[in-house]
């Protein structure tokens, strides 16, 4: 199927009036290409490449020269909606581009679209009433079910293994057959002619009915949908002539399959763009299944706008899923090694901050505080430490990836912690406002109708004037940032005028359901505060956070925490050391250390000035000698044979990086 674009692209001069509008500068041979280039492709994109302003430049041109039919329009889809807003506050910057944010054109997650097009009609053509399609609200309600229902049977099973089964029940996940027609469990712990597995099944099936399900369930309920209506397929490539998939790394398998079924057969031309290396979220390429982008015929932009050759030479030694020479074209940058011991692993991150003070222009940190990185946020039944974020700051607080109850509450004490502990009064306000407008998608959800939610709109769009909607909610927001919420009463009295502000910024109705309030809205009592490391004055404080969590951001000096890796019997950074001195190939690590490598790389490209590893002694004294030699920065939080640079009582020196 013809896309009506220009058969031999576009010409410079309208490259560079859409360029000037999204104030970008296209000057490479790469950028030029992928822009150029209207068949299906592939192309993988390094850190900091600007390769969101790149896919936003070609969709304005695109939307520019667009002339197919009626109803046929372009797709541009994502894997989060952060993701997705930040290409659509670029398209608002031309008039051709604005054209993309409505019919028949579709911008959104996957998950959007799965729902829109596809999984919601299935569950409407079924009579089914959603209620939420989230995992974390699913888990609650098989939990209550599995222990107060009829599962005599699977209770006695699971019994003798409590905490494998329970989490069996609360993350079972469907699968749809196509042999049988018949939706099954993915990796349920018995047979499926047993009794065990049919009350397990059971289970599913009654929260499916009351409209409660997980995100990966919908891509299950699309096939099955597909497989009774298969011109749902046709259909959709007619309508869509035209795909563009971006962060294309993090496509789980079910989420593949199901766009190469809908648009790989050659009727739609699909543009995928990534970044391989960064793939820390999708488990597609688990038990032999192997990932889909990119393709041998990728094309690269291997140039990093956002870090000078220093950190991009450490990048590059950690590209193990296709190996990528990044450039990096930007400020030249700072390496630094910071060595500690068992007695000192909580000055770790003070040490860290003193350090971007002398190496950062305070102009950037004025603006952009110091950012401290770590796979794990809290060490649960590791035995080994440091294991996690929490045993350098123990004031570091993060909202689980499954939280049962009070979701909100946890959120705002999340808030709380940037705003006191990083001077990040903004991103504190964006991160909670995020988590209140996932929030509002679940309150307003419609099953009557193919929107997943009514999406309120990002922080920076909501009125400023006194006395509207948007400034109201941006008065609440200040006001849960700074409040003590210690008690019921006092949570409950913060958030009371909440659904009345969303109801007049949206003009839906907020009316929480019964499975709502108890996992969002719910009280839960806060933790006891630990003693603080103490802080030298004036020196910005960083902020903490995981390396999952900073996917997609830009620092101005970043430190990466050694913690437990996923099986929490090692350090995680153990394996990475002598990678980065070029002693190695992350090819030639086992699977579990070259996931370890996956994570450290995500987190050494977020810096723009300061890159710095914690690593403990035991671990960094092998490699300090290479270290230094190789022009880093080695710095000393306890006594340690490192010479000057670790003599207790007086502070270290920080010497010249080599050019």
């Amino acid at each position: 199927m013809t896309t009506q674009l220009p058969p031999h692209g576009f010409t410079r001069d309208q490259v560079d009036r859409h360029a000037r509008a999204l104030g970008l500068t296209v000057n490479l041979p790469e950028q030029w290409a992928f822009l150029q280039n209207t068949g299906s492709l592939h192309l993988q994109a390094a850190p900091g490449s600007g390769k969101t302003s790149l896919v936003a430049l070609k969709l304005s041109l695109i939307a520019d020269a667009w002339t197919a039919s009626p109803g046929q329009g372009v797709c541009v889809l994502s894997h989060t909606n952060i993701a997705t807003e930040e290409i659509a506050q670029r398209l608002t910057a031309t008039s051709s581009g604005r054209r993309l944010l409505r019919y028949p054109h579709f911008l959104g997650t996957i998950q959007t679209f799965v729902h829109t097009f596809l999984a919601l009609p299935n569950l409407r053509s079924q009579g089914i009433a959603v209620q939420a399609v989230d995992d974390d609200t699913y888990a609650t309600n098989a939990e209550r079910l599995y222990r107060r229902g009829k599962y005599y049977t699977l209770r006695r099973a699971l019994s003798p293994r409590y905490e494998q089964g329970i989490g069996s029940i609360t993350t079972s996940t469907y699968t749809f057959d196509p042999t049988s027609s018949q939706l099954h469990l993915v990796d349920a712990p018995f047979k499926a002619h047993t009794q065990s597995y049919a009350e397990m099944l059971d289970i599913k099936e009654t929260l499916r009915l009351r409209g409660i399900l997980r995100y990966q369930d919908m891509f299950a309920l699309a096939e099955q949908h597909l497989h009774h209506a298969p011109v749902l397929a046709a259909a959709l490539r007619s309508r869509f002539p035209l795909v563009l998939l971006d962060e294309m790394q993090d496509t789980e398998r079910a989420q593949q399959d199901l766009l190469l079924r809908l648009f790989g057969s050659g009727g739609s031309v699909m543009q995928c763009v990534g970044d391989v290396n960064q793939r820390i979220l999708a488990a597609s390429d688990q038990n032999g299944h192997t990932p889909w982008f990119p393709d041998g015929t990728a094309a690269d932009l291997p140039v990093s706008q956002r870090f000078g050759a220093e950190i991009g030479g450490v990048a590059s030694r950690l590209t193990g899923r296709r190996r990528q020479e990044i450039r990096g074209v930007g400020p030249a940058g700072t390496l630094a090694l910071i060595v500690f011991d068992d007695s000192t692993f909580t000055r770790v991150i003070p040490t860290f901050e003193e350090l971007a003070a002398e190496t950062v222009p305070a102009s950037v940190l004025a603006t952009d505080p110091p950012r401290v990185l770590g796979s794990r946020a809290d060490p649960k039944k590791t035995k080994i430490r440091p294991a996690a974020i929490t045993c350098y700051d123990p004031h570091f607080t993060n909202v689980p990836a499954q939280v049962t109850e009070g979701r909100l509450i946890a959120a705002v004490r999340r808030a709380q912690y940037l705003r006191t502990h990083g001077d990040r009064t903004g991103r504190a306000t964006t991160d909670l406002w995020d988590t209140i407008r996932e929030l509002s998608r679940l309150m307003t959800f419609d099953p009557n109708s193919a929107d997943a939610g009514l999406p309120l709109p990002p922080l920076s769009r909501l009125d400023r004037t006194p006395g509207q909607p948007g400034h109201r909610v941006r008065h609440v927001l200040h006001s849960l940032l700074t409040a003590a919420l210690d008690s019921p009463e006092s949570w409950n009295a913060a958030i009371s005028t909440l659904p009345g502000l969303l109801n007049d910024l949206t003009q839906v109705n907020h009316r929480p359901n019964k499975v709502i309030r108890e996992t969002w809205l719910g009280f839960t009592p806060p933790a006891p505060e630990p003693p603080s490391e103490p802080r030298s004055s004036g020196i910005p404080r960083a902020v903490l956070g995981t390396i999952a969590g900073a996917k997609g951001e830009t620092h101005s000096a970043t430190l990466v925490l050694e913690c437990a890796n996923p099986r929490g019997q090692k350090h995680d950074l153990a394996p990475v050391l002598p990678l980065i001195l070029g002693q190695g190939r992350v090819e030639d690590l086992s699977d579990l250390d070259r996931h370890c490598a996956q994570l450290a790389f995500v987190a050494v490209t977020r810096p723009r000035h300061l890159l710095a590893l914690a690593v403990h002694q035991d671990r960094a004294n092998p490699y300090i000698d290479a270290f230094r030699a190789a022009g880093w920065l080695v710095r000393a939080v306890a006594p340690h044979p490192l010479g000057d640079e670790s003599m207790p009582g007086r502070p270290p020196t920080v010497p010249a990086v080599p050019s």
